[in-house]
């Protein structure tokens, strides 16, 4: 017989509001590196990337953000009886899943079908991998206190 899931939203919440900001000043921070490893290669791709976005923009990628980290954080919680016991190796599945999912068929389409220079495609790669694995393990570590917290209170 199935056994019914519950999910305790109060921590699927409270992660999802912990981990959108990190994981938003980690994403960026790996661009800028990336970005400033390739100076040369995007200074010939002047074209490719706007230079000025409105003055919205950050909210509309905190939003956008937003939304992505809820998503993932209900499905970890449900896949979450699944996965292994130490938070480290979880967050590195979850990250890798994401790469895989969302960062490299990105990177592929825009490196086969636009006229970015190679090492720009393989620098989105790469910066999307680490970024991804990082904000997984961030992910399951907030997750794990949220939830030894919650514990806690009751």
């Amino acid at each position: 017989m199935v056994k019914a899931m519950t999910i305790d939203w109060r921590t699927v919440w409270w992660t999802t509001i912990l981990v959108t900001i990190p994981a938003m000043v980690v994403n960026r921070l790996l661009v800028l590196i990336q970005k400033s490893l390739n100076a040369d290669a995007y200074a010939s791709m002047k074209g490719y990337f706007a230079l000025y976005q409105p003055d919205y923009f950050p909210l509309i990628f905190l939003i956008v953000m937003f939304i992505a980290v809820f998503v993932l954080t209900l499905v970890y919680t449900i896949i979450l009886p699944q996965l292994p016991s130490n938070w480290i190796v979880r967050g590195i599945l979850i990250g890798g899943f994401l790469f895989l999912a969302a960062d490299l068929p990105y990177a592929v389409h825009t490196g086969y079908t636009t006229m970015m220079p190679g090492v720009v495609a393989g620098s989105l790669v790469l910066a999307g991998l680490v970024s991804d694995l990082i904000n997984g393990c961030i992910l399951a570590n907030i997750h794990m206190r949220v939830t030894r917290a919650r514990k806690k209170k009751k």
